[in-house]
């Protein structure tokens, strides 16, 4: 199972994991993943980007790698304050983001968790991905 490494060149926008072909450019909201996990990140920041994609694929990466969860990078310049991709800025307004790198975690349409920063993802992550893989497992999808 190859990690998703964070676009050498990072610019403003909204990306899908696929496995097989990495980041294309566009939430695959329409994926039939019952699972979703975002991951924000600002360009100054871009040294992030790793470190939290490498958290989540610690938790969960099988079910990335499987299609059950999807993964998302969302990049704007400076949080939605200066973020000329549409998309990106309104995922940042949406939750509230207000520190990078960010997690939001939801299934089946319900949010699990929105956590905030490199402390919080270390303490509240792992917590959040067993609760989506108890409801994906009560579900038959994990």
């Amino acid at each position: 199972m190859a990690r998703p490494r964070c676009p050498e060149v990072l610019e403003e926008g909204v990306y899908a994991y696929q496995p097989g072909d990495g980041w294309v450019r566009g939430s695959a909201a329409g994926s039939g993943a019952a699972g979703r996990v975002y991951v924000f990140v600002n360009l100054p920041c871009s040294r992030s980007c790793q470190w939290a994609l490498d958290r989540v694929w610690e938790q969960l990466g099988a079910l990335v790698e499987s299609g059950v969860v999807e993964l998302v990078l969302v990049v704007c310049t400076r949080f939605r304050y200066v973020c000329r991709d549409d998309s990106a800025r309104r995922l940042f307004s949406l939750y509230g983001i207000v520190a990078v790198p960010s997690l939001v975690v939801s299934c089946c349409g319900k949010e699990l968790g929105v956590i905030q920063g490199r402390l919080r993802i270390e303490d509240e992550f792992s917590r959040v991905a067993d609760e989506l893989r108890h409801l994906l497992a009560r579900r038959g999808g994990g």
